[in-house]
């Protein structure tokens, strides 16, 4: 997609905005002010792409006909949880409950439940998908 003369939309500000800025060095970043504003960009071909996390895209995809979600992906995103410095007994905590959850399923029901498309679940003991 970093090629000159190509659009890419992205909500002004998102985690997508920020890393791209970062990336891009040929393709023109198109900023709107709300996911549903940065659809609407490719909707009316004032943009070709449109980039933000997977599941989204997956959602936003079936809303748009003819539109696909490419393979490749730019970016990985972690969501964490996070308790304030000096409180070890809480990071405990926190931190076993999450390997609970994800060792017996429950994270990985919560995300079927909703039908959330392109998410991972990281196995339990492993802090990232290899």
């Amino acid at each position: 997609m970093d090629r000159s003369g190509i659009r890419v939309a992205v909500p002004r500000g998102d985690a997508s905005d920020l890393r791209l800025t970062k990336m891009l060095k040929q393709a023109e970043l198109v900023r709107a002010e709300s996911i549903a504003a940065a659809v609407d960009l490719v909707r009316t071909r004032k943009a070709d792409a449109y980039a933000a996390p997977r599941f989204l895209l997956l959602v936003e995809a079936a809303r748009l006909p003819g539109s696909r979600v490419l393979e490749d992906g730019f970016a990985t995103i972690y969501m964490v949880a996070m308790v304030p410095k000096g409180n070890s007994a809480r990071l405990a905590y926190v931190s076993e409950f999450i390997e609970e959850a994800k060792g017996s399923g429950l994270v990985k029901q919560a995300i079927e439940r909703v039908a959330l498309r392109g998410v991972q679940v990281v196995p339990p003991g492993q802090r990232s998908i290899q």
